[in-house]
């Protein structure tokens, strides 16, 4: 479906392995899928920097690079070489991934990157289908709070407008969570919470054994 509202891939709560195949025919395309995540909904393509910029448009916000999303830590360096991956993305990858924590790390670009190894399995079945990365970001307009429920996916679909062609929503039903994943950054000597979500900041000291700085709770 060329412009306009995402088309639903399957009935509404059920996704099922033609539906994975059809995401992925979607994202390769060049076109967007709204997917779940073990927090909210997001929306993602597959890190072209048009796609990414249509979606941020879509949001009716400035544009700035989007979260990749990663099946495994293989697939992690494989896809993504020049990123620094220091101990402490080490220790809170093995305490938190696959979940809800996003972290930020120096990529030899002024912005840095944003990686996750989402917990849901529509999504990981999703990247595991492609074996690839997926860029993606929450489904809401600037300043909204971010799609949880199927009632609030269409209402923020009804309200985007997405020019970059097929687009598809892999509809698992209202996702139980309702605040993003936490967002740590690892670019600089101590590591900085840019915000708190599901993880809290005290669970983030209590794996890296240090005091974190940066308090921006949802």
């Amino acid at each position: 479906m060329e412009g306009g509202s995402p088309l639903q891939l399957d009935s509404p709560h059920l996704v099922d392995d033609q539906a994975i195949t059809r995401a992925a025919v979607c994202l390769n395309r060049g076109g967007t899928v709204v997917h779940p995540t073990s927090t909210v909904y997001g929306i993602g393509g597959r890190g072209d920097p048009a796609t990414s910029a249509e979606i941020s448009k879509a949001k009716r916000r400035k544009v700035r690079p989007l979260i990749h999303l990663l099946y495994d830590m293989e697939s992690l360096h494989k896809e993504l070489p020049n990123i620094e991956w220091p101990s402490d993305a080490s220790h809170l990858a093995e305490a938190f991934w696959p979940g809800p924590l996003t972290i930020v790390l120096a990529d030899g670009t002024a912005t840095g990157i944003a990686v996750r190894i989402d917990g849901h399995p529509v999504t990981r079945a999703l990247l595991e289908r492609t074996r690839n990365v997926l860029t993606s970001t929450s489904l809401n307009l600037s300043g909204r709070r971010p799609a949880r429920t199927s009632k609030e996916v269409r209402t923020v679909l009804g309200e985007m407008v997405l020019p970059v062609g097929i687009g598809g929503w892999l509809d698992t039903g209202d996702l139980p969570i309702s605040v993003p994943s936490t967002l740590v950054s690892l670019r600089e000597r101590n590591p900085l919470i840019l915000r708190e979500g599901v993880i809290k900041n005290k669970d983030i000291e209590n794996v890296l054994e240090k005091k974190v700085m940066g308090q921006d709770p949802l």
